[in-house]
């Protein structure tokens, strides 16, 4: 499905999202080897799509972002809402923990390159 929409909506649309809230690990690893090229960003204690009965969503750290991402033979890149890349300071901010900082971070968002 995201092959096809890829295909159908280029130029229109040129990324496709995988969630790994809804899809979880193996489900982003394979969306992301059938056509989709962007990983959902960081959610910290995420509950909506927990609530509603799926058993992904409590976290996916930016490590684990890239391992997945990685462990399929893609790069990734975090990216800007506007899929620019990312300045390095807010790469490197994205892998502080609560713990090491209490300075507020932007969503992360990783883009799979081939």
């Amino acid at each position: 499905m995201h092959a096809v929409a890829r295909l159908v909506l280029h130029p229109v649309v040129r990324n496709v999202q995988t969630s790994w809230v809804k899809m979880g690990p193996a489900g982003v690893r394979v969306c992301l080897q059938a056509g989709a090229n962007d990983l959902g960003g960081t959610l910290m204690e995420e509950t909506i799509t927990r609530s509603a009965g799926a058993s992904h969503g409590q976290e996916m750290t930016p490590l684990m972002m890239e391992a997945a991402i990685r462990s399929i033979g893609r790069e990734p890149r975090q990216r800007t809402t506007l899929y620019g890349s990312a300045p390095a300071e807010r790469y490197r901010q994205s892998f502080v923990t609560k713990r090491d900082t209490t300075q507020d971070r932007p969503p992360l968002t990783l883009e799979a390159t081939a």
